[in-house]
């Protein structure tokens, strides 16, 4: 949010805070609402501006919570001196499994804010179209060698687990099917490729005359 002291900062503060507003107004029907940032005023101070008073506008309109958790804001010195990062937020208390932390002793942290974290409980439901299955070939037996695919197939189970048990006899079945359908599938014979025979040149001058003699005739 437009920090305080700047020329304008009030006006554009407000529209922010009406930016906001429209947003919640958009989603807030069949969705909770949590926003978290820096709003670059205290929620919990008794004397308000303008800009904190809109913004607590705001969040009575909503019925929104936030919690202190202490200061977030570190003046050019380095010393904690106010807390204006929040998490605004309507969602149930059964879904919070930690409210508002400042994380105040991170070493690798260089900016004048200490981070702010919240943990809630959420479920994501990814909508994957389903992919188009694979239409499987039927395999015309009449011209295949019975034998050759019975020696096949016979070879094939020397490679799979002779011994079923509970745990693998799922794996085992799926592989013998695999055996059978890609003996199967290799042995299928294949339709040979159609070449077709060049024309005969036969066409020629007199073939020609006389079929244009036969077209003027026809006409006339």
């Amino acid at each position: 949010m437009p920090c305080r002291g700047l020329s304008g900062n009030v006006t554009e503060f407000c529209d922010c805070v009406d930016q906001i507003r429209e947003i919640i107004l958009k989603y807030n029907t069949d969705n909770y609402i949590l926003l978290g940032g820096d709003f670059n005023e205290n929620l919990g101070g008794a004397h308000g501006s303008r800009r904190l008073n809109y913004l607590k506008e705001l969040v009575n309109d909503f019925d929104l919570k936030f919690e202190n958790s202490g200061e977030t804001y570190l003046d050019p010195r380095g010393n904690e001196c106010t807390e204006i990062d929040f998490f605004l937020y309507n969602v149930p208390s059964v879904l919070i499994t930690s409210r508002k932390v400042v994380l105040n002793d991170l070493r690798t942290n260089t900016s004048d804010h200490y981070p702010i974290k919240v943990e809630l409980l959420c479920n994501f439901t990814l909508n994957i179209k389903p992919e188009a299955s694979a239409i499987s070939t039927r395999v015309n037996w009449r011209t295949i060698d019975k034998h050759v695919y019975s020696i096949r197939v016979k070879g094939g189970l020397a490679t799979l687990e002779t011994e079923i048990d509970d745990d693998n006899v799922e794996e085992v079945v799926k592989d013998f099917c695999e055996l059978m359908s890609e003996s199967a599938s290799n042995l299928a014979s294949r339709r040979k490729p159609f070449n077709s025979k060049p024309k005969l040149k036969v066409w020629n001058p007199e073939i020609r005359d006389n079929v244009m003699n036969m077209k003027n005739a026809y006409k006339a």
